[in-house]
Parts: structure tokens; sequence; C-alpha cells
């Protein structure tokens, strides 16, 4: 094939007698080369920025720009769920708890997200939050397959990499899922890494503790 050295095509040069179906420029793909559909863009109702990263780098569910029934953090919409509920209710499939039957929640009360306890033999579920144990009739039960998860051992406030976020102060700070013991009885609360803490929902009081277990991805 012969051509100006001077003035070579726009475009490269396709193979003698190579088939050309989509009758294109040599070189220039169709619009869907791979008839694989279109690609996906912004999410639905894009909002800007999520409320911020966690100590893993993920980001809250609460996060704006977040695919429609695709929760965000650690886990796949396989893995994870939060299935709304009420104190009437039976646990769902793969709910998280503890034999005495209590369950992780979490619900909202002073524009926050909080992570805390269903109690299912008197069918209450509370949450801890400003000194005080606040009991919701409304909330989500956190849903993990067992093998997925794992309690870890922390203190201060600190959370592993791998912790679940399950909630969010008014003020964008992730919050976490701690387990523990108040007064013999096992709990379950919330870790505010800012207060250096954990805090559980138990006799009416918010209960503050420095040891206690984080929820965490396995």
């Amino acid at each position: 094939m012969n051509w100006d050295q001077t003035n070579p095509p726009p475009y490269p040069l396709q193979y003698p007698n190579q088939p050309n179906p989509n009758g294109n420029q040599p070189g220039c793909p169709s619009s869907n080369e791979y008839n694989c559909g279109p690609q996906p863009g912004a999410p639905p109702f894009w909002g800007g920025n999520p409320t911020g990263p966690t100590s893993g780098g993920t980001y809250s569910r609460e996060f704006s720009g977040a695919y429609p029934n695709y929760p965000q953090g650690q886990f796949s919409a396989q893995q994870v769920n939060w299935v709304p509920c009420n104190g009437s209710n039976a646990p769902p499939p793969n709910a998280v708890g503890m034999k005495s039957g209590i369950y992780v929640i979490r619900g909202r009360h002073g524009g926050d997200t909080i992570p805390g306890k269903w109690v299912l033999k008197n069918h209450r579920a509370y949450i801890p939050y400003g000194g005080r144990e606040i009991e919701i009739d409304n909330f989500e039960v956190l849903c993990i397959p067992k093998e997925r998860y794992c309690w870890t051992k922390a203190r201060q406030g600190v959370v592993p990499q791998h912790a679940v976020h399950a909630g969010v102060t008014s003020t964008g700070e992730e919050l976490y899922v701690a387990k523990g013991v108040i007064n013999d009885e096992k709990c379950i609360g919330k870790i505010h890494p800012s207060h250096k803490c954990a805090y559980y929902p138990w006799g009416g009081k918010e209960h503050r503790v420095e040891k206690y277990k984080v929820l965490c991805s396995s």
C-alpha cells in the first residue's frame, strides 16, 4: 500500500483484506463495539461528597450519592442488609445478635443515626443518647451472614480497619457497634470515636465504657 509520506492519513491504516463489518473508518470502533450496553453515569440524585471516610476509607450508607438499594460500607448488597422493623416483628434471617435474644439495630434520634439494641423478650428497642437510654418504636435490624462478621476487642474509641459502621452523627462522624456487659447483662451500643469510648443503653441511662468489642467484617 502506497501513500504520500508527507501527508499520511488521519487515522490508522487497515490491513489489506481485513473485514470491516461496521463500515467505520479503520481504527475507529463503532459506538458500542462490544455490545455491552450503556455505561453507568453518576448515581441518581448525586449530592456531592459523602458524609466522610471511616478509618477503613469507606463511606456511610447515609451518603446521598449511593446507588438505590446498594448499602455502602465493607460489604456487598448480598452480605449486609438493614431491615426495617418494629418491636412486634420476629428477627429477620441473619439478624446479628446474641443468644440472650438481644440484636443489633439502629434508629434515629436528635438528628443522629445511632446503633443500639433490640431486646426480643420485651419487644423493645433502645439506643444511647444524651446520657439516657432512649426507647424507639421504629428501627432497622442489622443482618449479616454469620461467617462474614466477628467481634474484636478494642478500647478508648479505637475501631479496627474493618469495623462495620452502623450510624452517623448530625455532624457527619461515623458510629460503630459495640458489645459488652453492663451490670452482668450483655448489651449492645455505639462506639463514638471522638469521645474515646463506647456507650450502652441500660436501665434508663447511657453507660460510658472504655473497653468493648467492635463488630467487624471477617
